[in-house]
């Protein structure tokens, strides 16, 4: 299964269902995101307990479960939380940390995921006669000059006409504005442990995992692997599709066996040869 990050919706990882080598993947809406309902809770407990209502409808046990950002954070904590149900886990440039609690990160552009989401919650599509995305990008682009051309067109897939005619946003803006803390907060202690496989993705050039966390990584996922791909930034999926799947596909082919059986760790995260 895959889970998308904030903003996003299963469309992003659309062509990556295709291409992985599963039996079945499943790519879901986070809650108020996409096509899922909205609602005032987002904590990441609430999109655990989404997550494994999903599972049960399917009626499938055990998953490989990765996610993107605020995926991959409901990923650490549903594998934390529920290890029975989640046979491995992959994270895409995302720590097991409380964002609050250090600089914000922010991407090679010099901006936040906060100025983001405080840039969104400030630009309601109706109240500004918006009536396609033409205009609502031209709109971004007057607002907030400073957001890349690929991040203006990730946020205009969630502009959509609704049913009176008025355009806005799929995603729930307020809900996530409200709920950003608990979002870029990690409130997990570290004594919670998965054992299971477990794959960390990084871009070289984001910030959101840092020599400083890995510390906080292992001690959650004893079993971690991480892996760094060059020139990639936060969305590393979409810079580096197939270096990222390249990544995975190994990852989930890998038996459980193999990837338990003690190859040792270097200071980066990664299996060396025993």
């Amino acid at each position: 299964m895959l889970l998308h990050g904030l903003f996003g919706s299963k469309l992003n990882f659309n062509s990556f269902a295709k291409a992985i080598h599963a039996p079945r993947c499943i790519v879901a809406d986070l809650r108020n995101h996409g096509s899922s309902p909205h609602h005032d809770d987002m904590s990441i407990e609430a999109m655990v307990a989404d997550t494994l209502h999903l599972m049960d409808e399917i009626g499938i046990e055990e998953w490989v479960l990765v996610g993107h950002s605020l995926g991959g954070k409901v990923a650490m904590a549903t594998a934390l939380m529920h290890p029975d149900r989640v046979r491995k886990m992959g994270c895409i440039d995302m720590a097991p940390v409380d964002y609050l609690s250090v600089e914000s990160p922010k991407n090679r552009d010099g901006y936040s995921t906060r100025d983001v989401v405080e840039l969104v919650h400030s630009i309601h599509l109706a109240q500004e006669g918006i009536t396609n995305r033409k205009e609502a990008d031209a709109l971004l682009q007057k607002r907030a000059p400073w957001l890349s051309e690929g991040l203006r067109a990730f946020l205009l897939q969630s502009a959509h006409e609704r049913s009176d005619g008025t355009w806005g946003w799929k995603m729930n803006v307020g809900a996530i504005m409200r709920c950003y803390p608990q979002l870029a907060g990690w409130e997990y202690p570290a004594s919670l442990t998965y054992h299971q496989p477990s794959l960390f993705i990084k871009g070289s050039e984001s910030r959101f995992i840092e020599n400083h966390y890995l510390p906080a990584i292992y001690e959650h996922f004893p079993n971690a692997l991480l892996e760094v791909i060059p020139d990639a930034g936060h969305w590393v999926h979409s810079e580096k599709p197939r270096e990222t799947l390249e990544l995975l596909n190994d990852f989930i082919a890998a038996s459980d066996e193999a990837d338990r059986e003690g190859a040792p760790m270097d200071t980066e995260g990664r299996y060396r040869a025993a």
